[in-house]
């Protein structure tokens, strides 16, 4: 007898969608030990300033790890809503434009979406 009542399709979307979270909150946090690795290598020729600079990226990509945690775990569902999803599509934009910009360096050859200095 076939299941008419969708709970099963239901239930392989919410896990699909559950994987897909931890997936990128892995993937976030290999980026951000990449990020610590390449950027505090340098940090015994910086002065204290530059430190406090080159953290900047390895936090925003464990905050963001965490972010995507939050979506799909049960102790995210504590958190006020329109801060997760705050969090989650500010994150989603940054990440995004990250990802372009160094290709849209490559293919305008000028770096006409330089914002904010990153």
């Amino acid at each position: 007898m076939a299941n008419t009542s969708g709970a099963l399709a239901f239930s392989k979307r919410l896990l699909w969608t559950k994987w897909i979270g931890h997936a990128a909150c892995a993937w976030a946090l290999l980026s951000g030990i990449n990020h610590a690795y390449q950027n505090f290598a340098v940090v015994f020729h910086a002065n204290a300033g530059d430190i406090v600079v080159m953290a900047i990226p390895s936090l925003l990509f464990w905050v963001g790890a965490f972010t995507a945690l939050a979506l799909v775990s049960s102790w995210g569902r504590h958190m006020p809503g329109l801060l997760l999803l705050t969090l989650a599509w500010g994150f989603a934009a940054l990440f995004t434009y990250l990802g372009i910009y160094p290709l849209m360096q490559v293919v305008t050859g000028r770096g006409s979406l330089l914002l904010f200095g990153f």
